[in-house]
């Protein structure tokens, strides 16, 4: 089997801002030959761009997703109130209630860390059982070029010229499309805090070596936002993952 890497390619003007260029190399396993090809990947800010052929649609700002800033432990309890954090998504099952329920307002679940505001499906049907996925919204649809297939790896050149790498998902196929989202944690609003304040969060890193550690970001909660509600804190770091 063959394994796909990606390399970006600076410098090229495919016809759209934002274009990108992106080498694709096929590594075969069994005798290590490498064969280079180039995938020409125009980043583009509508579906009617995307019509024409581009590879890496731009889905736009996700209001309730803000960028998280890595502090060090000895900042933690100054800067902020300590806020529950879980890597998105989270996945929560939620009772629908009998009665008649404000679906604009939500509904108070039991969350991971603590009672938590929920927005329910608007066919949720009541007295059923309905599973809702708390995370970002997706950031960017990439179309799987020709010749790419599962386990293809796509590296994108971000207009922040941040390098993010991709794969694409199991069973698609050249033309088929798959939403990109970016590395987070989902956030539940202290009781204590509202919009513009910052609170302070957490998460364990196990790495390949070594113990485990803790990493400390401040993240300040995005306007509309109110106690017991959640957001997305958008981590540092190239990798986001293909849904």
């Amino acid at each position: 089997c063959s394994v796909q890497f990606g390399r970006v390619v600076q410098g090229m003007n495919l016809g759209f801002p934002g274009a990108m260029a992106v080498r694709t190399i096929g590594v075969n396993r069994r005798n290590g030959d490498a064969g280079d090809s180039d995938a020409y990947l125009p980043l583009v800010t509508s579906e009617e761009q995307s019509n024409v052929g581009a590879g890496v649609l731009y889905l736009g700002p996700d209001p309730f997703s803000v960028f998280a800033e890595a502090i060090v432990a000895s900042e933690a309890q100054a800067a902020g109130v300590q806020a529950w954090a879980l890597p998105a998504p989270v996945m929560i099952q939620i009772g629908v209630p009998s009665g008649n329920w404000d679906k604009e307002q939500g509904i108070i679940a039991k969350g991971p860390g603590g009672p938590i505001r929920v927005k329910l499906p608007q066919d949720a049907v009541p007295g059923s059982m309905v599973t809702c996925k708390l995370g970002p919204k997706p950031e960017y649809r990439i179309q799987v070029p020709p010749g790419a297939s599962q386990g293809y790896v796509i590296r994108l050149l971000k207009a922040n010229m941040e390098d993010v790498t991709v794969q694409v998902p199991q069973g698609l196929q050249p033309g088929d499309s798959f939403d990109v989202t970016p590395p987070a944690l989902v956030v539940r609003v202290p009781e204590t805090a509202k919009a513009g304040d910052y609170v302070v969060i957490s998460q364990i890193v196990r790495g390949m070596d070594g113990p485990p550690k803790e990493d400390f970001f401040k993240v300040c909660v995005p306007d509309g936002v109110q106690p017991m509600e959640h957001f997305a804190a958008l981590l540092p770091g190239p990798e986001m993952d293909g849904i």
